[in-house]
């Protein structure tokens, strides 16, 4: 352990920073838990994800996906519950299981349209989901986004 220490204090700043930024990339690709989440989560949004949001939402998703039941989140206005479960969460679980389907439900067509076109943007535009994710390409026949039925 004490060559690894030594080796990482030996590098520069620069070094350091792309190191701890491959690290939070393997951790990320590693698995589908909540320290896998928070990794991806950091990588997209370049800052930790809440601390609330860590302790009183991700535990219990993982630990009810493991039970194979649902869960119901109710969080105050501004906690970060979009960023963190309608988005980031999701976009997840697309990466790790792209040939399943998801379904996103919101309170108008509106709300809907804006989510999944920032998820669709976000997955073709942002260098952090490329890093975990790189061979996942949407097809073009496949739309990411809302149609109302």
């Amino acid at each position: 352990m004490t060559e690894i220490q030594n080796y990482i204090r030996s590098l520069n700043p620069a070094e350091r920073e792309a190191l701890a930024l491959w690290c939070r990339v393997e951790i990320a690709r590693s698995a589908n838990d909540p320290e896998s989440f928070e990794a991806f989560y950091q990588l997209l949004w370049d800052r930790a994800i809440p601390p609330h949001a860590k302790a009183e939402w991700l535990r219990p998703i993982y630990q009810a996906r493991a039970g194979n039941k649902g869960i119901i989140i109710e969080a105050f206005r501004g906690s970060s519950k979009t960023t963190t479960l309608t988005i980031t969460y999701l976009m997840f679980q697309i990466g790790k299981s792209p040939e399943k389907s998801n379904l996103l439900i919101q309170n108008s067509d509106e709300a809907a349209r804006d989510t999944t076109s920032q998820i669709a943007d976000m997955i073709d535009l942002n260098l952090g989901w490329k890093a975990v994710f790189p061979p996942y390409r949407p097809r073009q026949t496949c739309q990411l986004g809302c149609r109302r039925l």
